[in-house]
């Protein structure tokens, strides 16, 4: 963030500077810079519960929390999935060396 306006592409572009120690919520604070007239901010995000969302109110019609449970089963289930796929076809075991010098 401290040497954003020395670049030479983005200096002018929005950007979001996001901190990551919770603050007296439990949540990140995050600022816009460069975004005078900002009027709306779509904002991707994986929340650990699902009810933190009803704090702030959703724009979804029916939002149901079966929906909400099925989505979180998806979730966990590809996320098990790919790091199962990783350990199995890229991190190859250390094995001892057990070679004899010569």
């Amino acid at each position: 963030m401290r040497y954003h306006k020395y670049k030479r592409r983005v200096k002018d572009k929005p950007y979001v500077y996001i901190n990551m120690s919770p603050n007296a919520s439990g949540m990140c604070d995050c600022w816009v810079f460069n975004a005078p007239f900002l009027k709306r901010i779509t904002v991707v995000a994986v929340f650990k519960d699902e009810r933190m969302l009803e704090h702030y109110g959703c724009a979804c019609p029916g939002s149901d929390e079966a929906k909400l449970s099925f989505i979180d089963s998806e979730v966990k289930e590809r996320l098990t999935k790919k790091k199962i796929y990783y350990y199995r076809q890229l991190a190859a075991p250390i094995l001892p060396n057990d070679q004899v010098a010569r």
